[in-house]
C-alpha cells in the first residue's frame, strides 16, 4: 500500500465532506442565476461553473467510495489474520 493510499484511507471522510459541499455549491449556483462566478481566476457562466462544481463533487465522492472500499478490505485482512493466529495457538 502506498503512502497516498494510507493518507486517503485515513482522511476519507474529508473527501465525502468536500464532495457534499461542492454538490451544495452546484445547487446554489443553479438557483442564483444572474451571478458571474469565478474559479481559479476565470470568470465562468452559470452552467459552466455548475458543471465544473458537479464534476469536482463527483470526483471527491468517488474517491471517498474508493478509499472506503480499501479500508473495508484492510479490516477483512486484519480479521482473517487474527483468526489464523488464534487457530495456530
Amino acid at each position: 500500500m502506498t503512502k497516498s493510499q494510507k493518507v486517503g484511507i485515513r482522511w476519507r471522510w474529508l473527501f465525502l465532506l468536500g464532495g457534499v459541499i461542492y454538490l451544495i455549491n452546484t445547487f446554489v449556483t443553479l438557483i442564483n442565476g444572474k451571478e458571474i462566478n469565478e474559479f481559479l481566476g476565470m470568470e465562468l457562466g452559470k452552467w459552466s461553473y455548475a458543471l465544473l462544481q458537479l464534476g469536482i463533487s463527483a470526483l471527491l465522492i468517488s474517491l471517498y467510495f474508493k478509499y472506503r472500499r480499501q479500508f473495508n478490505e484492510l479490516i477483512k485482512e486484519e480479521v482473517l489474520r487474527q483468526a489464523e493466529a488464534e487457530e495456530g495457538e
